[in-house]
């Protein structure tokens, strides 16, 4: 049975495969055929590559000499079997140039190539419900991102989009290594279960001390370890989605307004950092004007030591470092994020 099954494969299923048999048939022929020409027929080594390639070819150049009556019986069956093989490689070539197979062999190469030389990126660990909302808004932001995920049955589809992604188990070095987290900005970890993730978590950790770790939580109690794992942000899609549906069924205008902004709608939130040669540093925010400067509007202001002024007053003065959340048209939000600093 298995056979049969390695011969379905070589000749039905793997094209690849097929027309590089079907080439070492031809080579094949083609030596069995000088061999006899030349050594049976007694030619010269000249003639018999040249009785055995008209052979192959079937152009009817003619004989070089007369054969024996063995050489003819040879050659006929020779014609017959060489022709079947031409062109059941001709067919197989043009299947490997055309198919699937072929094009994602190259896809594979370029994404490899991508893969090598991305700096600066997000890692999405986990290709899920999840880690596909998570994609979508990286590439609603222009960020630049790789995918990893051990599923093989995902990376089909991940060619055709043409992402960049490695097909192995985020929580083993190796695979992480090949995903350039050494090179990473951030990584967000959202596999099945909260034990993968939290291994996850720690091997990015142990790769990469800077990096920014996001870690989804199906448990709420897992959150102090994930923490403890060197996460700095745990989120929890159950507790997430819980407050949404009693805000939904307490202030279902707030919920909508929430919802709204969460639809990658025109208007966003979004936050940009207070640079030490801004001229926003010494200014109050009501001096600063950001509102007519750039269309947003200042929710909250996130200090250097990590305290969060929600709400502030107009006279709150800025300083260098701050993080201001601000509010605003999506593409003026997308704006004021990309120059990191005002």
């Amino acid at each position: 049975m298995w056979i049969g099954q390695w011969i379905r494969n070589i000749f039905f299923t793997d094209t690849v495969r097929r027309f590089r048999l079907t080439l070492a048939m031809l080579v094949l022929l083609l030596l069995g055929g000088t061999l006899f020409y030349w050594y049976r027929e007694g030619m010269t080594l000249a003639d018999a590559v040249y009785m055995t390639v008209i052979g192959l070819t079937t152009v009817g150049f003619g004989e070089p000499q007369t054969l024996s009556m063995e050489g003819r019986m040879f050659t006929v069956v020779f014609i017959t079997v060489g022709v079947f093989i031409v062109f059941y490689a001709i067919g197989g070539l043009l299947d490997s140039v055309f198919s699937d197979e072929m094009w994602q062999s190259r896809e594979r190469k370029r994404i490899r190539k991508e893969v090598m030389e991305i700096k600066d990126h997000y890692i999405i660990c986990g290709v899920g419900r999840m880690g596909q909302q998570v994609v979508q808004e990286m590439q609603r932001r222009q960020a630049p991102f790789l995918i990893v995920d051990s599923g093989e049955e995902e990376e089909g589809e991940l060619l055709k989009q043409g992402i960049p992604h490695v097909i192995g188990d985020a929580t083993m070095d190796e695979t992480l290594e090949m995903a350039g987290v050494s090179r990473a900005t951030g990584l967000v970890t959202a596999l099945s279960t909260d034990a993968a993730n939290i291994a996850t978590v720690l091997t990015a950790r142990g790769l990469n001390a800077q990096l920014y770790i996001v870690a989804r939580a199906a448990v709420l109690e897992t959150e102090r370890k994930l923490m403890r794992a060197g996460a700095n942000r745990v989120v929890s899609p159950y507790y997430v989605g819980g407050r949404s549906m009693a805000r939904a069924l307490l202030t279902p205008v707030v919920h909508d307004f929430v919802a709204h902004l969460s639809d990658g709608a025109e208007t966003e939130i979004g936050q940009v950092k207070v640079g030490a040669s801004s001229p926003l540093v010494g200014q109050s925010i009501g001096k600063c004007d950001l509102r007519r400067i750039a269309g947003v509007t200042i929710l909250a202001v996130q200090r250097t030591d990590g305290e969060l002024v929600v709400n502030p007053s107009v006279q709150y003065e800025l300083s260098s470092g701050d993080t201001l959340v601000v509010l605003g048209p999506a593409n003026s939000i997308l704006q004021i994020e990309s120059k990191e600093a005002v």
